[in-house]
């Protein structure tokens, strides 16, 4: 009886610990590309930039003169063509310094077509990537493996235990 409960603990242990899966979140952001916007209004076409890690921001600054200023961002998959992104943000109200960040999850090669109204205070654009991220883990394949596994240890230690008993 007490092998059964040290085997039926340690199942719900091995099962457990396949639940709980680390983080992809870290601090390490290194910048690779950067824009700097020759102009205050138009548009713009920026060079293709890769993102070898699955975790990459773009960054982005600049100043809000009296009357509001306004940026739109569409970011481009450079293979296809496809737009994967557009945002647009900005102020109404004069504002020294404008920031903000928008998240992407997924590498590749990419371009950005770049739409600016009213910019001033050298607008700048970042690209950067976290050189910590972790590539998507396929936990719903590692699941159903693990689900597997812990179902045939258990038919098999019933069986063994089921044997023992009989003799």
């Amino acid at each position: 009886m007490k092998s059964k409960k040290l085997f039926s603990l340690l199942t719900i242990i091995l099962a457990l610990s396949f639940c709980v899966l680390p983080s992809a979140l870290a601090e390490t952001w290194e910048t690779i590309y950067s824009y700097y916007l020759p102009n205050s209004y138009g548009t713009f076409v920026s060079d293709n930039f890769t993102c070898d890690c699955p975790s990459w921001r773009i960054s982005y600054s600049f100043g809000v003169p009296d009357g509001g200023a306004w940026l739109t961002i569409t970011t481009y998959d450079a293979i296809t063509n496809d737009s994967i992104d557009e945002f647009r943000d900005g102020y109404q109200w004069r504002n020294l310094q404008w920031r903000g960040t928008r998240m992407f999850g997924s590498n590749g090669t990419f371009y950005m077509v770049i739409k600016a109204e009213n910019l001033y205070l050298y607008p700048k654009i970042e690209v950067q990537q976290d050189i910590d991220s972790i590539p998507e883990f396929p936990s719903v394949t590692i699941l159903l493996i693990a689900m597997v596994i812990i179902t045939t240890a258990v038919i098999l230690g019933r069986r063994k235990l089921a044997l023992r008993q009989k003799t």
